[in-house]
């Protein structure tokens, strides 16, 4: 990852970094307590609790190194996914 990170950040941790990209001025959060054994579901549905719209997870598009997590019940890992990473 480039080195916009701050110094905790390098520091490792459960996290993700979410970007949106629907919307002309996108912006990024640093989601906590993900782990990569979490299904992609679960990531939509904190993705929604961060964005104080719990019930639109189902909703949510999320993409990693350009391919589309649409797999509900897979889990992060078994698309590579790692904890400090960005997710889209």
């Amino acid at each position: 990852m480039s080195d916009w990170k701050t110094t905790e950040d390098k520091g490792g941790g459960d996290y993700l970094y979410i970007e949106e990209l629907n919307a002309n001025d996108g912006t990024s959060r640093r989601l906590a307590g993900i782990k990569t054994a979490q299904s992609v579901q679960d990531l939509k549905k904190a993705i929604a609790a961060e964005l104080n719209n719990p019930e639109g997870w189902s909703t949510i598009s999320v993409a990693f190194t350009d391919k589309e997590l649409d797999n509900r019940e897979s889990e992060l890992h078994q698309s590579r996914v790692d904890t400090n990473m960005i997710v889209q």
